[in-house]
């Protein structure tokens, strides 16, 4: 009826690939669209460490400002912290504005487009 067992099979094997390759394009394809992400991962580490660097840039200005006060730069709101880094901040990052008294401590918040927050401390100094 099928004649030879081997002339079936290497007939026939070339067609369940087909769909099968099919459905396995649609399921890979179609991950990277069906599972969501949260903020994104990459920026977290960035964050945490833009932060650090932002609060360390301002209690080295508050101490050398204190001590020499045309040295350095005079910081009275979160955003004046920017311009104590050596470099710029990425597009997808922004500072959050708040006013700082001179001779006090504010907290606060470095934010990205994709929803991740840290916090960092400036010191205001005139």
């Amino acid at each position: 009826m099928f004649g030879s067992p081997t002339a079936y099979i290497v007939e026939n094997r070339t067609r369940p690939i087909k769909p099968l390759l099919i459905v396995s394009a649609l399921l890979l394809g179609g991950s990277g669209v069906a599972v969501p992400m949260f903020g994104d991962p990459v920026d977290r580490p960035d964050v945490s460490k833009i932060a650090r660097v932002l609060s360390m840039d301002s209690a080295v200005n508050f101490a050398v400002r204190s001590q020499h006060p045309s040295a350095g730069v005079p910081v009275t709101d979160c955003l004046d912290v920017i311009k104590l880094s050596d470099t710029t901040l990425p597009e997808r990052m922004a500072v959050t504005q708040q006013a700082v008294k001179p001779g006090t401590a504010a907290t606060c918040q470095l934010l990205t487009s994709g929803g991740v927050r840290a916090e960092f401390v400036v010191h205001g100094v005139l």
